[in-house]
């Protein structure tokens, strides 16, 4: 299956890009994307305790299930004082 990763604020300026395809065997789960994604580029998202997932636009939990060409984007969550 294929997703779309669409990349926000930080990540879109380090890649210099706004998406990314890609390719996931077997059902797999928002979790395991997060996994897949942070041992491939951990300097985009080191820990995703600090970030809503959205999938399709909706916000989702860490165990969804994913589907092909579902639209999956990280909004980090704000912090200021």
């Amino acid at each position: 299956m294929d997703v779309l990763l669409e990349l926000n604020g930080s990540q879109r300026s380090i890649l210099k890009r706004d998406k990314i395809k890609i390719r996931l065997r077997g059902r797999r789960q928002v979790k395991d994307l997060i996994s897949y994604i942070q041992s491939s580029m951990p300097n985009i998202f080191p820990r995703y305790a600090g970030y809503t997932v959205f999938v399709n636009n909706l916000p989702a939990p860490f165990e969804q299930e994913l589907k092909d060409n579902d639209k999956i984007s990280f909004i980090p969550h704000l912090g200021g004082g």
